[in-house]
């Protein structure tokens, strides 16, 4: 300071000033940023005798994708070496389960159609992610594949947890019968030559179904004339998938014996007697019918 009295004395005389700011910013108390999917922190403020306004710093991340709680801890500082700190909590917390559509029922006649497939969920969302959809289980009625319901079950989750059940009515009905061309028709000579019924499925060679393998079966053999004799036996199979789905096949045996009989003794000897004759009756082998006896066709006396 310089003191003049105006008639050219002068004094002077220091005074000090000292400017100390000691007095940090005001730590406030803020509030928790939450939020389903993420959070993007914004720098807060507060107050300083000083600065007035001071925000806050922080080395921790600003935004939180990740589920779960978290916290940053800001910094003000007024710029004279005067700090205060606060705490903020980040909550990411997921709660909203994702969302998807019950799927059309779907008709099929074997149990190898309805495969599953995740695919067929397709409209499937979350508010935060793209939600996986997993296959769950089957529910049949009946359990046979066979005029059966099936409820089939497909989960979908978001990454936090959240998750519904989808459903799929599958109805299985298998309406096509088997197929199968019809067997040979054989032509045998002798009622023996006819095959047996055990194995004549064996004849059968082309059966197949929609959905499996097929069931052929022997029916019944019926004969024209019962004889065995020229003879037609009309022997049916019946061809049979696992939902009893059938049809018939007919398989003609014609029995045509045309293969005369030999005699057992090439040349017959004379018979000679003086009042009467009792001849020996004499045989033949036959193909069909094994030894017969000849008949005479003269009586003797």
């Amino acid at each position: 300071w310089t003191f003049d009295d105006g008639n050219g004395n002068v004094t002077t005389a220091t005074q000090n000033v000292i400017v100390d700011d000691v007095t940090p910013p005001v730590a406030p108390t803020l509030a928790d940023l939450t939020d389903e999917c993420s959070v993007t922190a914004i720098a807060p403020t507060t107050t300083d005798n000083c600065a007035g306004t001071v925000t806050g710093s922080t080395t921790d991340p600003l935004i939180y994708t990740t589920q779960g709680s978290f916290v940053i801890t800001w910094t003000f500082d007024d710029g004279n070496g005067n700090t205060s700190t606060a705490t903020q909590n980040v909550i990411v917390a997921d709660v909203t389960p994702p969302t998807a559509s019950n799927l059309d029922t779907a008709f099929v006649e074997c149990l190898a159609d309805a495969a599953i497939d995740v695919t067929l969920v397709d409209d499937e969302a979350d508010n935060c992610v793209t939600p996986t959809v997993t296959y769950v289980g089957d529910i049949a009625s009946n359990g046979t594949g066979c005029g059966d319901t099936i409820t089939r079950t497909y989960n979908v989750a978001d990454d936090a947890g959240n998750n519904i059940d989808v459903t799929q009515i599958i109805i299985v009905n298998d309406v096509t019968p088997p197929t199968a061309s019809t067997p040979l028709t054989l032509n045998v000579v002798c009622l023996a030559d006819v095959p047996s019924t055990a194995g004549a499925t064996a004849w059968v060679v082309d059966e197949a179904d929609n959905c499996g393998t097929p069931t052929v079966a022997w029916v019944s053999d019926v004969s024209s004339n019962g004889t065995g004799c020229n003879d037609t036996i009309t022997r049916t199979f019946s061809v049979t998938d696992n939902c009893g789905n059938s049809i018939s096949l007919q398989q003609l045996i014609i029995i045509d014996d045309h293969v005369a009989p030999e005699p057992d003794a090439a040349t017959l000897s004379s018979i000679k007697e003086t009042c009467e004759a009792t001849p020996t009756t004499p045989t033949a082998t036959d193909n069909c019918a094994g030894v017969i006896s000849g008949v005479p066709d003269v009586t003797f006396p």
